[in-house]
């Protein structure tokens, strides 16, 4: 069993506290984290696709009902917009992206962000992952303020305790009540989906949110025996004519990483 602490709202900061992430909905993942320290969230895409509309007003009004206020990315840009960023292996929409934010946490005071994990699943959450880390960086030599830097699974199921220095949220019935009707009524296109996994994983699994310390390099190397995921996604949407360019960990997201490392570094 690794070390782990029980998360305590009183010495955690509220109003000096950020969330970021790739796409609405990942909030969900953290929504009892966010009840109680009502952190400035940013957004960085819309969640729409082909045929699919911005459900970005979604996870706004779980955000507001959770007390907590929307930072300078809203939604701002389309998923297809963030691909074609990658697509063009051009850091500086980026950099900018990290620019923008590090001014925002380091003017609000920012002492915590929490954000999406890099686990290989989309490369929107991953390059979301190391412009987190840029962003801190900045901030930590611009201001000399020793900023927390948090990390929470997406696709991962994580055991409580079994990832040092882990920060664990434990739900009461209530609160884990609240949770599941906030997931079924904020995104009904997903209720069979939260109902599936809950049965999968049972309750238990979704009880207790866990929030990791990053490492402040996610993104320059893969270390997994098998590709990322969107890699073997993308072939076969390629395969299929859906596609047209694949994005790879080599070609994109490490050498971008790199620039956004560099930059903060600077």
């Amino acid at each position: 069993m690794m070390d782990a602490h029980t998360f305590d709202a009183a010495a955690s900061g509220q109003e000096r506290t950020a969330l970021c992430i790739g796409h609405p909905g990942h909030e969900m993942r953290v929504l009892e984290w966010m009840y109680r320290v009502k952190p400035l969230v940013d957004v960085f895409t819309d969640g729409s696709g082909p045929g699919r509309p911005s459900r970005f007003y979604l996870t706004a009004d779980v955000i507001h009902n959770a007390g907590a206020r929307l930072g300078c990315y809203q939604g701002s840009f389309s998923d297809r917009q963030f691909y074609e960023f990658i697509l063009q292996r051009s850091p500086a929409p980026f950099i900018e992206i990290a620019e923008r934010l590090a001014a925002s946490w380091s003017d609000a005071g920012i002492e915590t962000v929490a954000g999406d994990m890099l686990e290989g699943f989309s490369p929107t959450h991953d390059l979301c992952r190391a412009i987190i880390n840029a962003a801190v960086q900045k901030v930590r030599k611009s201001t000399g303020r020793a900023m927390k830097n948090l990390q929470f699974p997406l696709e991962q199921m994580l055991k409580p305790g079994s990832v040092k220095d882990a920060i664990h949220i434990e739900m009461s019935d209530e609160q884990f009540a609240r949770k599941r009707q906030v997931a079924l009524t904020a995104y009904p296109a997903l209720a069979s989906e939260v109902e599936r996994l809950i049965s999968q994983y049972g309750e238990a699994a979704f009880r207790v949110e866990m929030l990791i310390p990053a490492q402040g390099s996610e993104g320059l190397t893969w270390d997994e025996p098998a590709p990322p995921f969107y890699e073997t996604y993308g072939r076969k949407q390629i395969e299929q004519g859906h596609y047209r360019d694949l994005i790879t960990h080599a070609e994109h997201i490490r050498p971008l990483a790199e620039a956004l490392y560099s930059w903060a570094g600077e």
